[in-house]
């Protein structure tokens, strides 16, 4: 099977959930983070979405690393 095949395959097979938008969410908790943390708007709304599932996060970026440690949530 070539590699781009098998990628695609593993991806499809990876337990994903599509989180629906919360409008509230958006303009409340995660615009906070994105002041509070100096984050864009999509890496707080990463943030806000570990923080409200207690799960971990896997980022390499740095300042998201940080942002995870200010407010408690695992890296992955």
């Amino acid at each position: 099977m070539p590699k781009t095949t098998s990628l695609l395959q593993r991806m499809v097979d990876l337990p994903i959930a599509v989180e629906p938008i919360r409008v509230g969410g958006a303009f409340g908790e995660i615009l906070a983070i994105a002041r509070r943390e100096e984050l864009s708007g999509y890496d707080s709304a990463y943030l806000e979405l570990a923080l409200r599932q207690a799960q971990p996060l896997a980022t390499v970026d740095a300042r998201l690393r940080r942002a995870c440690r200010s407010a408690e949530v695992a890296l992955a």
